[in-house]
């Protein structure tokens, strides 16, 4: 997950499903799970970034 690194900009998680099984402090999320062979399994994840008016964030939707 992103992390900002100005107190003026906020990330916030929206959605997380399944939840995630470890949250660093640096936002890096892990999931665990047991997979079949050729199985496969979804992560739905979804963040929203809040930043006050007249702050630009640059390469942020390039």
């Amino acid at each position: 997950m992103p992390v900002s690194r100005d107190a003026q900009i906020t990330v916030k998680e929206t959605t997380a499903a399944p939840a995630p099984a470890d949250r660093s402090e640096l936002g890096i999320l892990t999931w665990k799970t047991d997979l079949a062979p050729n199985a496969a399994a979804g992560i739905t994840f979804g963040y929203r970034v809040e930043t006050p008016k007249g702050i630009d964030l640059t390469g942020w939707r390039d």
